[in-house]
């Protein structure tokens, strides 16, 4: 097997195609919260999308493997405005209700310390080897930090 990693910015490694932010407008390529320096030699190509405050946002990835998994930069220490990052994690979400399986995660505010790099938010294996489809959406009443940085398959 051979690990493929598809960037937030660059896209997938081999076929180039990129994921995709909605709405277009609730993402900022390279953002940070205030207060919050990231080191960009630990995260994939130097680059990451920002999503933060109230309201559905959501990336899409698709992928042909067996495995799937995410890697967020978390902020363990965040500004007092954005408490958690509430995410929502469906895999195949056309193929119907049998072959959808989601995860809920909710991190809250993680204390002190430095950003954590290249955190494994979700993983799943055992797939079987066709074109998938991954939907990463925001969720929750209150304010929330997502930094994307990649997925590999």
């Amino acid at each position: 097997l051979v690990n493929r990693t598809i960037d937030d910015d660059l896209g997938d490694s081999i076929t180039g195609v990129r994921p995709t932010y909605s709405p277009a407008d609730g993402w900022i390529r390279n953002g940070s919260p205030a207060g919050v320096s990231l080191d960009t030699s630990r995260i994939s190509n130097g680059t990451w999308h920002q999503a933060a405050g109230s309201g559905e946002r959501s990336i899409s990835v698709t992928f042909t493997g067996v495995a799937v998994s995410v890697n967020l930069i978390i902020v363990r220490s965040m500004p007092p405005t954005l408490q958690e990052t509430n995410l929502t994690f469906t895999l195949d979400p056309s193929a119907g209700p049998d072959a959808e399986k989601t995860l809920d995660l909710q991190l809250p505010n993680l204390g002190t310390g430095g950003p954590l790099y290249n955190w494994q938010a979700y993983g799943v294996s055992g797939l079987p080897f066709r074109p998938h489809t991954l939907l990463i959406t925001t969720s929750g009443a209150t304010n929330s930090l997502f930094l994307f940085d990649s997925v590999r398959y």
